[in-house]
């Protein structure tokens, strides 16, 4: 793949730099000519994804889930690769994700931050599932955070498709919707605690003084293969905040995003 492409992406945008690489496609920073907004391209990490890259991106364009990133546009470069656009979530410094959320407050995020996301990518999974799209284990580098302290998912069942095809990608097994919504809970222990579930042995409750014993419970039957939750509508179901009477604080997102946007001065 090219390191540089054209200072014009289509008829519609102009380049402005480049962003670090999603997990399924190149980012780069767009620039509407005429309206002046910000998007971002997505463009194959490699040439021989190119085919593929543009039919997945064809089975995207109609996707309107809350709390997952839409593809506003396809533009086909004068080479005939593929791009895909999305809006840009990100700020003057660049992309926010949930990790480098955590790592903005000392490397942990709060039991209230962490059901907040919770709450948006299980409610953006269990609708995306209704309509047969699947994304497979959730990576890190997917979940973005907007300027309004939202999680929006980045290129959510596209490396499926790319791997077996679109008609391919809508068949997944009991078991791999299980994985799939464990990788959720999995990426939500570690921004709670900094450690990786994978490799440790210990609850949430072990390593977060005073942490809610809901919250702990909810973590550790979601991290258990042999009989965590069977879907995302299931864990959204199971969640803390649908247990307790007194419910936590909203916009615990939106306030961390804030406090990020001030340290960067922004």
């Amino acid at each position: 793949m090219r390191e540089v492409i054209e200072t014009k992406l289509g008829a519609r945008y102009r380049v402005v730099r480049e962003l670090e690489p999603g997990v399924s496609a190149r980012r780069l920073l767009l620039k509407h000519i005429e309206l002046h907004t910000m998007h971002t391209a997505h463009v194959p990490l490699r040439e021989s994804e190119a085919e593929g890259f543009g039919t997945a991106a064809k089975a995207l364009l109609g996707v309107r889930i809350s709390h997952i990133a839409p593809v506003e546009d396809l533009v086909v470069q004068d080479d005939g690769v593929p791009a895909i656009v999305t809006p840009y979530y990100g700020h003057a410094l660049g992309l926010v994700t949930l990790e480098q959320l955590g790592a903005s407050r000392g490397g942990k995020l709060t039991p209230q931050e962490i059901e907040a996301a919770g709450d948006h990518i299980l409610h953006a999974m269990d609708d995306a599932h209704g309509g047969r799209l699947y994304n497979g284990p959730l990576s890190a580098r997917q979940v973005l955070i907007d300027r309004q302290g939202r999680v929006q998912l980045e290129h959510f069942g596209l490396g499926r498709m790319l791997e077996r095809g679109v008609e391919g990608a809508r068949i997944a097994t009991e078991g791999e919707l299980r994985e799939e919504v464990r990788s959720v809970l999995e990426l939500l222990f570690r921004c709670l605690t900094g450690l990786d579930p994978r490799t440790i042995g210990v609850s949430a409750g072990q390593v977060v003084s005073s942490l809610d014993p809901l919250l702990d419970e909810w973590l550790a039957k979601g991290l258990r293969e042999s009989d965590g939750f069977e879907s995302a509508a299931a864990a959204r179901a199971a969640m803390p905040e649908n247990l307790r009477v007194v419910k936590p604080r909203d916009g615990a997102l939106a306030s961390a995003m804030r406090r990020i946007m001030g340290i960067a001065g922004l």
